[in-house]
Order: C-alpha cells, then sequence, then structure tokens
C-alpha cells in the first residue's frame, strides 16, 4: 500500500503510547513515502513529550528486562535444538 507521507504520519502518531516501538522497513519496494514522513513522525512524537531510544535502551528502561538480555549476552542451553524446517 502507498497511503502518502501523511497518512504514516497520521497512523505513527494516533497510535504512539509510552514504550511502542515504530518499525519502519527499508527494504522490499519503494519507501519514499516512508522517508517523508520520517520528519513530521519524529516532530510530532517529540513535540508530544516522547522521547526517542534505542531498543536496547527501551529495555533498560523498561526495568523488567534481564540485563544478559539487554547486553545480548543470552545464548541457548546446550541440549537446546532447533526444529528441522
Amino acid at each position: 500500500e502507498r497511503p502518502g507521507p501523511e497518512a504514516i504520519t497520521r497512523a505513527v502518531l494516533d497510535n504512539a503510547y509510552n514504550g511502542a516501538i515504530v518499525l519502519m522497513h527499508d527494504g522490499g519496494g519503494n519507501r519514499e513515502q516512508d522517508i517523508e514522513a520520517l520528519p513530521g513522525i519524529i516532530d510530532g512524537l517529540r513535540e508530544r513529550g516522547y522521547t526517542l531510544v534505542t531498543v536496547g535502551e527501551l529495555m533498560k528502561l523498561d526495568g523488567r528486562v534481564p540485563q544478559e538480555v539487554i547486553d545480548g549476552a543470552v545464548a541457548m542451553p546446550a541440549d537446546a535444538a532447533m526444529p528441522a524446517l
């Protein structure tokens, strides 16, 4: 879909909440509308008092995520096996 940069901006701002993650892909086709929407999204979120942080920073701020996860130090148990595809 190509709803236009204004619609993309409005969708993000209308659904923003504390702790939300905005995921915008940069592959898979023409992303000009996403790029055009970014300044309005960033400005709109800041005007509403939001602070933009990385996912790692968000996990740390949450307080419930173990430090090992934040640090990327979690590994699968040695006896775990991935299912065959």
